[in-house]
Parts: structure tokens; C-alpha cells; sequence
């Protein structure tokens, strides 16, 4: 038999809900109030997370249009390249000059010019080069006398992703293709005339030639490379 003792205000008003008394003689039963506003909270921060989503997605979209795209998939026109330029070297252009000269070339980069002797051999011959282990622009002069052709790239712009040029190096393995690619510093000499990157061989007849692109393409490079081969040099036979 139940010990529960009506409270003195029972019964309660009709219609009101019953329910059962807890101990101490409150209504253990009865639901307490929601919390106020956790509906509004939840859905703010669902908000906020879907906000974050899309800000970190433009953001990866604008870092890759900064780099200038996939440089496998990018085409030469996408990347901006120009028509090859070509100039004559005389017969000055083919002196050695004393090791540790500084020689000024009057087109930035080179394509061809005085250099130094002492050229590029062995372990010294890499597909990519950074600032920090670059050998002097005099001694790839003489790797393009060698029928090297090197891709420049500009320092001094936040417009290349050097990780996408070394991966375009891999494409062309040096001791196949002897593609060079390697960073123009401001302290090498005046800026490119136009973009960012510039390709240069030295032709056999003695011809310089030079392409400027705003970006890097792996189409512009195989472009490039068929159409100055490494036959296609002063010295095709040397390392």
C-alpha cells in the first residue's frame, strides 16, 4: 500500500497534468525546461563549420591558380609561352674565361656566351637545381655548348611551385633528355624580359634561341626539346 500523502493543494486544476511526486514531495515526474537557445547554438556552429569548409577550399583554389595550375596538364599557350626569339653568337661568344670570372651576358638568361673552362661532369650534372646548390651561370653556359637545354626559373615571383618544376624534371631524366632546370636569382643579372620561366639552347650554327612563358609546361618543354634537339649543338659529344 502506497505512504503518499496529497499535497494540501490537491487536487490539481482540471486539466493540468498529474504526475507522480518524487521524494520530498516534488514532481519527479514532470520534464524540466530545454535549455534555452541550443537549437540556435547547434546551428551556428554547423554554420560555422560549413563556412571554414568553403574559405579553406577558395584558398587551395587560389594557392593553385597563383602556382599556375598541374604544369603536366598545363598547355604552352595556357602558359602563356611567346614566340622563340633567336640571335647569333660571334665567334667571342665561344672564349673560356678564367674560372671564378663574373660574366655579364647581355640577354637574361644566357643561350650562349664566354664561360668558364671547367665544365659540368658526373655527380655534378643534376636535372634540378635550387638557390642553395646552383653551380655559377658561367659553368651551364658551357653545359649548353654541350647541347644542354636549361629552364629557367625566376626567383624573385611567388608565381612557380618549385615542387611542380623538380616533378617536371623527372619527366625528362638529364642523362636522356640533358634538360636542365634551374633558378635565375637577381644577383645573376637583369630580370626576364617577359614571364617567368625561359627555355634556351645553343643551336649548332651558333644560334641562341629562348622561349619566355609565364608559367612551365610540360607540352612547351617536349615542344621545345624536339625542336632543339641535343644534336643540335656546338659540342653534342662533350659530358
Amino acid at each position: 500500500m502506497s505512504n503518499w500523502t496529497p499535497p494540501p493543494d490537491w487536487p490539481p486544476p482540471t486539466g493540468a497534468p498529474v504526475w507522480p511526486a518524487g521524494p520530498g514531495g516534488g514532481s519527479a515526474g514532470a520534464p524540466g525546461p530545454k535549455p534555452a537557445g541550443t537549437a540556435a547554438l547547434v546551428i551556428a556552429v554547423l554554420f560555422s563549420l560549413l563556412m571554414l569548409t568553403v574559405v579553406i577550399t577558395a584558398f587551395a583554389v587560389y594557392l593553385q591558380g597563383r602556382a599556375g595550375g598541374d604544369v603536366a596538364t598545363i598547355s604552352a599557350a595556357e602558359a602563356k609561352c611567346g614566340q622563340v626569339i633567336s640571335r647569333r653568337a660571334d665567334e667571342s661568344q665561344y672564349y673560356h674565361v678564367r674560372p671564378g670570372t663574373r660574366v655579364e651576358y647581355p640577354i637574361s638568361p644566357p643561350a650562349f656566351g664566354p664561360h668558364w673552362g671547367n665544365y659540368l661532369e658526373g655527380q655534378e650534372i643534376r636535372g634540378f637545381y635550387t638557390v642553395e646548390d646552383r653551380p655559377p651561370v658561367e659553368r651551364l653556359v658551357h653545359s649548353l655548348e654541350h647541347g644542354y637545354t636549361i629552364l629557367w626559373y625566376a626567383t624573385d615571383t611567388d608565381q612557380l611551385d618549385t615542387d611542380q618544376l623538380r616533378a617536371l624534371s623527372s619527366r625528362h631524366p638529364v642523362g636522356d633528355s640533358r634538360l636542365i632546370i634551374a633558378p635565375w636569382t637577381p644577383q645573376d643579372g637583369d630580370a626576364f624580359p617577359a614571364g617567368n620561366v625561359a627555355l634556351t639552347h645553343w643551336r649548332a650554327d651558333g644560334t641562341g634561341v629562348w622561349s619566355y612563358c609565364d608559367q612551365a609546361s610540360a607540352a612547351a618543354v617536349a615542344a621545345f626539346l624536339e625542336e632543339f634537339p641535343i644534336q643540335d649543338s656546338p659540342e653534342p659529344l662533350a659530358p
